[in-house]
């Protein structure tokens, strides 16, 4: 597997605890869509992998990523204090949650920073391949301050009339118009031959998964990362 030495092209705060980072892809750096890297953090004599999916699609400038900051988190802290310009080593791509169907309809739940590989999926789909099938995301979040990518979803919704999205939040405030609860009461039907792709919480994933194969969906038409 290669490692890369790279540098920081942007970063900002997508809201309170998440980031917003782009690195400069290197010249022969190929990954498929819903792959992760991993970022190699300086550690006094060694050096610390951490795991980050890829948010950009293969045709971007630019690696994009989409962290979330934990408390005294080893990668955490590292992001938090890089800066823009700063030298940065990757090593990968890696994983296998990539959708290499051509023709079935799409179903993707994501909850919080699992909306990583997913946008990645989504946008290849759309962008690169220029599907017509269905494809139909449902995104969880809790409190309002949690949503991230509002505008950039909405905007894949109005340019592709095959995109549907519901977009939830479990504990609103008074003031969101929007669905509430957990995406769990959000999953559509689907046919048979429908492909899932699920990214976020052990419990979501799992809860899901249980909705899905009770809609008599195949165990095998359902793939899925734990974040």
């Amino acid at each position: 597997m290669n490692i890369y030495n790279t540098t920081v092209s942007s970063k900002k705060m997508l809201n309170s605890h998440m980031i917003e980072l782009d690195i400069k892809k290197p010249q022969d750096f190929v990954f498929t869509s819903g792959q992760f890297i991993q970022i190699l953090i300086p550690q006094a004599d060694k050096q610390t992998p951490r795991a980050y999916s890829i948010c950009s699609t293969e045709t971007d400038p630019d690696l994009h990523f989409c962290i979330k900051i934990l408390e005294d988190g080893i990668g955490s802290n590292f992001i938090k204090n890089i800066k823009v310009g700063d030298g940065i080593q990757i090593k990968g791509p890696q994983g296998r949650f990539t959708c290499n169907d051509a023709e079935h309809p799409l179903l993707f739940v994501a909850t919080g920073a699992g909306m990583a590989p997913i946008i990645s999926q989504i946008r290849h789909q759309l962008e690169i391949n220029k599907s017509t099938r269905s494809i139909y995301l449902v995104f969880g979040v809790r409190h309002e301050d949690d949503l991230f990518w509002h505008e950039e979803l909405q905007q894949l919704k109005d340019n592709y009339q095959n995109l549907h999205i519901d977009i939830t939040l479990s504990q609103p405030t008074e003031q969101w118009q929007g669905l509430t609860g957990r995406v769990t009461a959000y999953i559509p039907d689907v046919t048979t031959d429908t492909q899932v792709f699920l990214c976020g919480s052990p419990a979501m994933v799992q809860e899901v998964r249980k909705i899905l194969i009770e809609k008599e969906l195949d165990a095998k038409h359902i793939h899925f990362e734990i974040f």
